[in-house]
C-alpha cells in the first residue's frame, strides 16, 4: 500500500465509529479489531490501531479458515450488497456510471455501514444504535444523494445581505454519528 495510502479517510472514519461506539481508545481502553488476513484489510487494520490507541488486539482466523470469521465475512458481504444497491440506484437517478474512485462512493460506503447499525432489528427486537444509546434512531432519512434543501449554518455572515435565502441545494449523504445532523454534499465539501 506505501506511505501514500489514499484510504486515510477510512482510518479516520473507522476511529471517529469506535468512540461513537463508547471504545474511545487511549489509555487502557481495550478493543479487538478482528479482519481476514488480506493485505489491505491487514494494512488498515494496523493503521486503525495506530490511530486509535489503547490496548488493541488484532485477530485473524488462520487462512482458509473463513468459517472462524463467520461474522465479519456476513457483516462485510451486507454492507457490500448495500453499496450495490445503492450505486445501482443512484446510477439509475443520473443516467451513468459511478466510478469506484469518485467521492460519492467514500459517503455511499460509509451510510451503507451505518445502515444496519441504525435500522436493522436484532432477534432482540432491538438496533443495534437502540442497544448503544437506549433509544431507537429517529431521525429522518432520505434517498442517499437525493436533493435537497438545507439551511445555512453560516449565513447572515458579514457582507451577506439580510434578506438573502439561508437555503441552499445540496445532496443528502447521511446521519453524522454524534448529533442529529446530517452530512449534505455541495459543489465544494460536505457541511453539516
Amino acid at each position: 500500500l506505501g506511505e501514500k495510502w489514499e484510504a486515510k479517510w477510512a482510518v479516520n472514519d473507522l476511529h471517529e465509529e469506535l468512540k461513537a461506539w463508547g471504545r474511545p481508545g487511549g489509555g487502557e481502553n481495550a478493543t479487538i479489531l478482528k479482519s481476514d488476513g488480506e493485505r489491505a484489510i491487514v494494512a488498515l487494520r494496523e493503521a486503525l490501531a495506530k490511530k486509535h490507541g489503547g490496548n488493541v488486539t488484532p485477530e485473524q482466523p488462520p487462512k482458509g479458515e473463513h468459517s472462524a470469521n463467520g461474522l465479519v465475512e456476513e457483516a462485510g458481504k451486507t454492507i457490500r450488497d448495500m453499496v450495490r444497491v445503492l450505486k445501482l440506484q443512484l446510477e439509475a437517478n443520473i443516467g451513468r456510471s459511478i466510478r469506484v474512485e469518485e467521492p460519492i462512493m467514500k459517503w455511499m460506503t460509509r451510510w451503507a455501514a451505518m445502515m444496519p447499525s441504525r435500522f436493522r432489528v436484532s432477534t432482540e427486537n432491538k438496533t443495534a444504535y437502540e442497544k448503544q444509546t437506549g433509544r431507537r434512531c429517529n431521525q429522518e432519512v432520505v434517498p442517499f444523494a437525493e436533493k435537497v434543501w438545507y439551511r445555512r449554518l453560516d449565513s447572515d455572515g458579514p457582507g451577506e445581505p439580510k434578506l438573502s435565502s439561508k437555503w441552499v441545494e445540496g445532496i443528502w449523504l447521511g446521519h453524522c454519528r454524534k448529533s442529529n445532523d446530517v452530512w449534505i454534499g455541495t459543489p465544494d465539501r460536505a457541511v453539516k
